[in-house]
């Protein structure tokens, strides 16, 4: 009964992953398979500003924030098994942190942002692991034990790891300590088959002192919340539908969740109370795996909601949404500039994807890549706003990483210059540096 629930519990989890952690002014990263695969997206967290990250074949699962709001880790199968990803907030420069047969899967950041922790089948059974997030060193067991131990959540000082664990017979909540890894058990619901409560994914408040969960105890599964000492649960959905993967803002005043109740797998955002939930994904496509952080500022995004791909722009309450380039052609990955009064974007406009930029409002479009018969993408503004780094192939060889005036696409220089594929160039803080993927090394 174990490994069967468990993999039901996956299928379902791929459908509609849960939340994790912000202020009203927040972003949610979440999972969407509007565009016909599991994709990361991210948007605020009254539902405006929806902008897909990653773009792969495979799916891509569970996003995760940073504490720092800077990247995001997930799961993926693009390279033929699921395993633990990092990339930049925007999905640049994605680097596979785990490289096991075994599944691993459901990453959390620790609160100081140098570890991640996650639940992998590579020793027989599900244990949760620890990583560093730079992918140095080898994964931690931290649970080691027969049973199956899965939805890692750090605790605010990160000493602890709540987890969903089925080493008392049914699925209830515990807490393992990350030096001594003694183990505390918070919830106790025991039961077989459907009269189990399945209490799983927990989340930990940014204050420590409750860790909210999903749970079957009614028949249906709902978002509870409980005190860190196993007392006072609380059911705050109480909606009949599936409600799962609560997760935290980091002000701890509001909780967002995923739910069927409408019909189609959506992200919802609710008082921490379980007061006032809204549907702020609201798409027709399955949208689920919310994860938080701060920070909130207008963003470009892509739609073919009028046939055409084309750069829409949007204010952070979801209002003045605005087509900016607004033609036939393909225009895709929109980039603002730092000073927010430009946008760098792909077009296919002259029959050949070539990097422009336009003013916040698409006038003014202005062409600053000539590749010929070749492509230049994957624009990306210097810290100054006066360069442009980009991917492109001019003699029909693997593309490099080039660099251009951001003005007038003047002083194009080929950075890389290496018979290899170099991809996603991604600027340091202090523009001295630019960090990019190549397949080099054979991989």
């Amino acid at each position: 009964m174990r490994r069967i629930w468990l993999s039901v519990w996956v299928v379902v989890s791929i459908v509609a992953f849960g939340p994790a952690n912000a202020t009203a002014s927040s972003k949610i990263a979440f999972q969407s398979s509007r565009d016909g695969n599991n994709e990361i997206y991210r948007m605020e967290v009254d539902g405006s500003d929806q902008i897909r990250v990653t773009y792969h074949g495979d799916a891509d699962l569970v996003p995760d924030y940073s504490p720092d709001g800077t990247r995001i880790a997930f799961a993926s199968v693009r390279d033929d098994n699921l395993e633990i990803y990092v990339s930049n907030a925007d999905g640049s420069n994605p680097v596979r942190l785990t490289t096991d047969p075994a599944t691993d899967t459901a990453p959390d950041w620790s609160p100081d942002g140098t570890r991640i922790a996650f639940h992998s089948f590579r020793d027989g059974n599900y244990d949760i692991y620890i990583v560093n997030a730079d992918g140095s060193g080898t994964p931690a067991n931290i649970t080691q034990h027969p049973a199956a131990d899965t939805w890692a959540s750090w605790s605010p000082d990160g000493s602890q790891i709540a987890l969903a664990s089925d080493r008392t017979g049914d699925l209830e909540i515990h807490v393992v300590d990350v030096n001594t890894l003694a183990d505390t058990q918070i919830t106790n619901n025991p039961g077989v088959g459907q009269q189990a409560a399945y209490d799983n994914r927990p989340a930990w408040s940014p204050d420590g002192n409750q860790i909210a969960f999903t749970s079957w105890r009614t028949f249906d599964f709902e978002i509870w919340v409980i005190d860190v000492n196993g007392a006072n649960p609380t059911n705050l959905t109480n909606h009949p539908g599936i409600d799962d993967s609560a997760e935290w803002s980091p002000d701890g005043r509001q909780v967002a969740f995923q739910s069927g109740r409408d019909g189609n797998q959506e992200v919802y955002v609710m008082e921490a109370d379980g007061s006032n939930p809204v549907n702020v994904s609201n798409d027709p496509g399955g949208d689920s795996g919310p994860s938080w952080t701060a920070g909130s500022v207008r963003i470009a995004f892509e739609s073919a909601r009028n046939g055409a791909l084309d750069i829409y722009t949007m204010r952070g309450d979801g209002s003045d949404q605005m087509n900016v380039t607004n033609l036939a052609t393909t225009d895709r990955d929109p980039q603002i500039s730092p000073d927010g009064t430009k946008i760098a974007f792909v077009s296919w406009r002259n029959a050949v994807e070539e990097i422009y930029t336009a003013n916040m409002d698409g006038s003014n479009p202005t062409r600053l890549t000539f590749s010929g018969f070749q492509w230049a993408v994957s624009p990306t503004w210097s810290p100054d706003g006066s360069q442009i780094a980009f991917n492109s192939s001019e003699a029909l060889g693997p593309p490099d990483i080039y660099r251009i005036n951001a003005t007038d696409g003047s002083s194009r220089i080929n950075l890389t210059n290496f018979p290899a594929f170099d991809d996603y160039p991604s600027w340091s803080p202090d523009g001295s540096r630019i960090a990019f993927q190549s397949d080099r090394d054979g991989q």
